[in-house]
């Protein structure tokens, strides 16, 4: 994948039989939950991991597409609520 800063690892577990993941013996005193996709070669993704079998799931969640559906939501809203306003004015001075 080409990295982008939007991706996340959610989720990461090991195997139970595996000494090298478990908790505050990787990396540094930490654990799994501090897996952070890099960039690597430039443009590619990459996930520094222990040995042994590691499964996690990569997700793409931009906090850019939050913050758009946010003001996208707000702004519909506003539109809905304006456009509700005029009418019920309009309906009021008609009467």
């Amino acid at each position: 994948e080409n990295w982008m800063p939007g991706w996340r690892v959610v989720g990461p577990r090991c195997g139970a039989e595996q000494a090298a993941c478990a908790p505050g013996t990787w990396p540094e005193g930490g654990d799994l939950a501090l897996l952070e996709p890099l960039r690597a070669n430039l443009a590619f993704l990459g996930i520094p991991v222990p040995a042994g079998l590691v499964r996690f799931d990569l997700v793409y969640a931009p906090d850019s597409v939050r913050t758009g559906l946010w003001i996208g939501g707000v702004t519909l809203l506003f539109v809905l609520g304006s456009g509700v306003l005029f009418l019920w004015r309009r309906r009021r001075t008609a009467a």
